[in-house]
């Protein structure tokens, strides 16, 4: 099982992954990245990283690829841009492997049919919150 963990009061501090089956070390632990370019839908991943944020000599990336920025809206993951403003761009589509799906980021906000807008958040959705009404 891989954790990512986060400091809830920065959006300046990368996202690390981590392992409890140890499958790196804690200084070699990825971070998540999205692709902040005029893009649209790019995948969202995980890179190791050098001393400020940017991909390191051993991991290839997108071209745009930033591990800084990502924040909690709340509950929400979301990205604060240059200009201050919270986005929520996170959209998934399907692979060719049943019930697994691609996480993309589409900071160009481009329309595409097969993409879903999804919402990425630290709490799980409550059972049973939605209320039948009979007329």
């Amino acid at each position: 099982m891989s954790t990512v963990s986060s400091d809830l009061a920065s959006d300046t501090s990368p996202w690390y992954a981590y392992s409890d089956t140890s499958l790196w070390s804690a200084n070699q632990a990825p971070a998540l990245y999205i692709v902040n370019t005029t893009k649209a839908y790019d995948p969202v991943g995980f890179m190791t990283i050098g001393g400020n944020s940017t991909a390191s000599t051993n991991t290839t990336v997108p071209a745009g690829a930033t591990t800084v920025g990502l924040t909690w809206y709340g509950t929400t993951v979301a990205f604060v841009g240059s200009d201050g403003d919270y986005e929520t761009s996170f959209y998934a589509t399907n692979t060719t492997t049943a019930g697994v799906y691609n996480l993309l980021w589409n900071q160009a906000n481009t329309y595409d049919s097969s993409a879903v807008p999804i919402t990425l958040k630290r709490t799980a959705p409550s059972v049973g919150s939605s209320k039948s009404h009979k007329h």
